[in-house]
């Protein structure tokens, strides 16, 4: 199986070259594999980091020119491989070692799979592990409500990316999300890996971060479109715990959870699904907080492009989750 991991970037100096290093590194043992780098024609920092990549990873396919946004991005990009599974890496996130050789085995176990995804780290912009994203077995009424696929640790066919129409170029937030719900739509069979496969990166100029009110909208327009009438209760409960996440950061999730459902007691038709739904997401934070604990405060490559510091800690700590079976 021929493998493509497509980077969209622009602008991001502080954690390029740690990203297209985690990346390059598990792909020189891969016959065939493509690594191809969409910069949005970044500044002289950036094309020099670039530059730079491309001297020490020759095979690394690089485009640098002015596009229309992170959708555009990878839409040429993929349009531009024939690999029979692909996948994209943000590039301020990191891929972890060992990932692709994992989903690629997991692609040979299960043919009969489209998607398959793992789990996945929050770390800060300094690298440092803060937490870990709710990821859940399969659970395809829960994905029309919740997102519990982290993007840097979902890898597809290409053929089944096509086939439900490919990335949407007018969206902005909810990319990853509306291409999860399409191939959900179109028939795509999930497949969970419980293997921590990357790490998303949290910092104060991600656009989850700067476009939390227009993020929350385009995701409840994509369920619309591609769901209609479906899981309405859980949206509306997601909608409240957004708003209160928004407005106060500081809050725990779990008692801005708490919070959202009491506020839609008003509703009695719907208290037995938001309650249901409630417990549900309140279970995937408690299992995520757990797969995170063996890494909370450990530094993962980060900035200035070191590409080791951080490694053995991975390395050593999936090890050890692996044998203790977390």
């Amino acid at each position: 199986m021929k493998l493509c991991i497509v980077i969209p970037s622009f602008n991001q100096a502080d954690f390029l070259e740690a990203s297209v290093r985690s990346v390059v590194e598990q792909t020189t043992a891969l016959p065939g594999a493509e690594v191809r780098l969409m910069d949005g024609g970044s500044g002289l920092e950036v094309l020099e980091i670039i530059e730079r990549l491309k001297r020490d990873y020759p095979q690394l396919e690089v485009q640098s020119r002015p596009d229309d946004g992170q959708a555009d991005a990878l839409a040429r990009g993929f349009a531009a491989t024939d690999a029979d599974i692909i996948g994209w890496l943000n590039s301020d996130d990191l891929l972890l070692p060992g990932a692709l050789n994992k989903v690629l085995s997991g692609f040979g176990r299960w043919p009969e799979s489209h998607v398959i995804y793992g789990d996945a780290l929050f770390i800060d912009e300094r690298g440092v592990c803060t937490g870990a994203y709710p990821t859940a077995p399969f659970d395809p009424e829960l994905l029309k409500s919740f997102c519990y696929l982290s993007q840097p640790s979902v890898f597809f066919r290409r053929s089944a990316y096509l086939g439900a129409g490919g990335i949407d170029a007018e969206l902005r937030y909810a990319i990853d999300y509306d291409l999860w719900l399409r191939l959900l739509a179109n028939g795509a069979r999930f497949r969970y890996l419980p293997e921590i496969l990357s790490a998303t990166r949290l910092h104060d100029q991600s656009k989850t971060a700067t476009g939390q009110t227009a993020f929350t909208r385009e995701v409840r327009a994509c369920q619309t479109r591609h769901f209609p009438g479906s899981a309405n209760a859980g949206r509306a409960l997601w909608e409240s715990y957004r708003r209160l996440i928004i407005k106060a950061p500081w809050l725990w999730r779990p008692i801005a959870l708490l919070l959202a459902w009491l506020g839609r007691l008003a509703r009695p038709k719907e208290i037995p699904e938001n309650a249901a739904w409630a417990y549900r997401v309140s279970q995937l934070h408690r299992r995520a907080r757990k797969r995170a604990k063996p890494h909370l405060g450990k530094t993962f490559p980060g900035q200035n492009g070191n590409p080791t510091d951080g490694y053995s800690i991975v390395q050593n700590e999936v090890a050890l989750m692996r044998k203790k079976d977390i």
